[in-house]
C-alpha cells in the first residue's frame, strides 16, 4: 500500500471514524506487515491522525490508532509509551 493510499484511508477515517470497513483494512494491513514498507512516513501519519481524533474527542478512534501504532512498533520503549497513552 502506498503512502498516498494510507493518507486517503486515514482521511476517510477522519471523515467517518465509525467506518468499520476502513478500520479493518488499516488493521489488517498493519498486522500483515504491509505498512512497514512506508518507513518513517507512517508513524508521522498515524500520530497526526491520532492527535486530530483526540482534539475532536474521538476516544475510540484514538485507541484504534494506538493499536495500529503498537502493532507496527518494534521498539519496546515506544510500545510501552503508546500503551501508557491508552490508560
Amino acid at each position: 500500500m502506498s503512502a498516498d493510499k494510507v493518507r486517503r484511508l486515514l482521511g476517510s477515517l477522519l471523515d467517518d471514524p465509525e467506518n468499520e470497513k476502513a478500520w479493518i483494512n488499516l488493521e489488517e494491513r498493519a498486522i500483515s506487515g504491509e505498512l512497514q514498507v512506508l518507513g518513517e512516513d507512517l508513524p508521522l501519519m498515524l500520530e497526526e491522525s491520532r492527535q486530530m481524533f483526540a482534539e475532536r474527542g474521538e476516544a475510540e478512534a484514538v485507541i484504534r490508532v494506538i493499536d495500529v501504532e503498537v502493532e507496527l512498533t518494534t521498539d519496546p520503549a515506544a510500545k510501552a509509551k503508546l500503551l501508557w497513552e491508552q490508560i
